[in-house]
């Protein structure tokens, strides 16, 4: 489902909903430099959780310095969600466009269907996921990633080794 054909790299995020280990900067300096060394020209950022949130602020800044990135916002509700901590402002704000897959999709499946969605449409994956997670959308969603040979990026620190920049 590609809805926006470029030249560059497309770049999806993904993490869980209630948290977030990484920090402002760390992000933002690891995406930066992803932008530089990929050629990403496309954000997918989602809307339901803390990393999603700390995700779009980050994008935000990078499309101050890179103007020709696009920001896509991804929703996965008809309806906004009583959760949702951006404000219309701020989701509208510095994006290009924004996606709904799945008006037709039970409530259950919306986010399961729109985060695959955004792997098939993407070649990067940035995410904050502890793998060890059983049940987890985020967890799904980057083994999905996995199974379709994208390129991911897990920003999750694991006590033993650090920082998994690549996971592949």
């Amino acid at each position: 489902m590609n809805y926006l054909m470029t030249d560059g790299k497309t770049c999806a995020f993904f993490g869980h909903r209630l948290w977030s280990v990484v920090d402002f900067d760390t992000l933002f300096n690891f995406v930066k430099n992803l932008v530089q060394e990929k050629n990403i020209t496309r954000f997918l950022v989602g809307e339901h959780g803390k990393f999603d949130e700390l995700a779009f602020k980050v994008c935000l800044e990078i499309i101050k310095i890179y103007p020709q990135i696009k920001l896509c916002f991804v929703n996965s509700n008809v309806a906004p969600t009583k959760h949702k901590k951006l404000t219309v402002g701020d989701i509208y704000r510095g994006c290009e466009e924004i996606s709904y897959f799945v008006e037709d999709v039970h409530f259950k499946a919306r986010i399961t269907k729109t985060n695959r969605s955004m792997v098939d449409d993407c070649d990067i994956v940035v995410c904050c996921v502890d793998m060890a997670t059983t049940s987890s959308g985020a967890r799904r969603a980057v083994v999905y990633a996995k199974k379709k040979g994208k390129e991911i990026y897990n920003l999750y620190p694991y006590k033993k080794s650090g920082v998994s920049h690549q996971f592949a």
